[in-house]
């Protein structure tokens, strides 16, 4: 298959917003899953009883009304000049909008994870903590491979609008839709 045709492919299966939206964080999660250790699953377990990955890997988007402290860990705003990472540079993003920015100096997704990767390795954390962790841990490493969540200066891909355009022919009776960027 040549290049174009799986680009053109790509675009065609792809859902009308820049975000994974539920799908894609259940794929996400479930691809997690399927490379767990055996005793990984059984401390997952120990947390979740009988949930899984899939079932918990939206809850941190289901929460962000009430916990809006919570926006900027989904994202990571990174220079296009830049070479690397820099957590001063990159994660302190202080946001009128979001008033807690101010203080919170570990505003951004990769912060977080290793945050949350701390509370769930530390057992002396209470089980509430835990499983908070575990709920955040797997929804942001499927944000931090989305498209777009380390873009510089647009929070994360949600200060950037797209068109969406059917990608069917007129007979096609399945109207896929992709977003097309706008300059």
């Amino acid at each position: 298959m040549s290049i174009c045709a799986a680009l053109v492919l790509l675009l065609a299966i792809s859902t009308p917003a820049f975000a994974w939206g539920p799908e894609g964080h259940h794929i996400v999660a479930d691809i997690a899953k399927s490379h767990l250790t055996e005793t990984t699953r059984r401390h997952i377990r120990e947390l979740l009883g009988n949930d899984d990955l899939a079932a918990i890997s939206t809850w941190a988007d289901e929460v962000r009304a009430e916990r809006p402290e919570t926006f900027g860990w989904h994202f990571v705003d990174i220079p296009p000049n830049a070479t690397s990472f820099s957590e001063e540079r990159d994660c302190y993003r202080p946001d009128e909008k979001h008033p807690q920015t101010k203080q919170d100096h570990h505003n951004c997704v990769v912060d977080r994870i290793e945050m949350f990767q701390q509370v769930l390795w530390h057992n002396n954390e209470s089980q509430a903590k835990r499983v908070e962790a575990l709920k955040f841990l797997v929804h942001f490493v499927a944000d931090i491979n989305q498209p777009l969540h380390a873009i510089a200066e647009a929070r994360g891909g949600n200060d950037i609008h797209g068109i969406p355009v059917s990608l069917s022919t007129p007979g096609d009776q399945n109207h896929n839709t992709s977003p097309i960027l706008r300059n």
